[in-house]
């Protein structure tokens, strides 16, 4: 159930990355922070989207996925 949950609600997610707040299905959530991009939180699964949504890497989106890569580690 918790595989089949995540990955129907991650393809949601990666699906409407370009779509304005207001139009998603499931909305992004401020959790603080910036470096770990946008979060979502769907039926108790925590979502990170690694991509420089605050600026905070100077829009370089590799940058944000590096690091959520050793967030991961």
């Amino acid at each position: 159930d918790f595989i089949y949950a995540a990955h129907t609600y991650g393809k949601i997610i990666i699906s409407e990355v370009h779509l304005c707040f207001d139009q998603k299905t499931i909305k992004p959530i401020s959790l603080g922070g910036l470096a770990g991009g946008s979060k979502y939180i769907v039926h108790g699964i925590l979502f990170k989207f690694a991509v420089d949504s605050g600026g905070l890497f100077q829009g370089d989106d590799a940058a944000a996925a590096k690091v959520a890569g050793h967030e991961l580690k």
